[in-house]
């Protein structure tokens, strides 16, 4: 699914959201976790753990301390809509 092409442009568009996270989160792990939580619908995520470190890296960012809004408003641009079988 990303080979070739798809995966030059899948590196570009992650390195570009990587660039907008850095300032507010050590990860793109954490800005994920956080931006899920922060949409009022949302009460629950059930993110994958494999060692006891992991399990203590979610529990920190379920901190409820939210996703800020700068941040957010960037997000749109890092939308991509791709059908690769079309």
């Amino acid at each position: 699914m990303f080979r070739g092409e798809r995966f030059s442009e899948t590196l570009r568009r992650l390195e570009a959201l990587k660039g907008d996270v850095a300032p507010h989160f050590a990860s793109l792990a954490e800005a994920a976790m956080r931006y899920v939580l922060a949409h009022d619908a949302v009460s629950v995520v059930i993110p994958g753990m494999k060692t006891p470190e992991e399990v203590d890296m979610n529990i920190r960012y379920s901190d409820g301390g939210g996703f800020p809004s700068e941040l957010l408003s960037l997000m749109p641009r890092h939308a991509w809509i791709r059908n690769f079988y079309k």
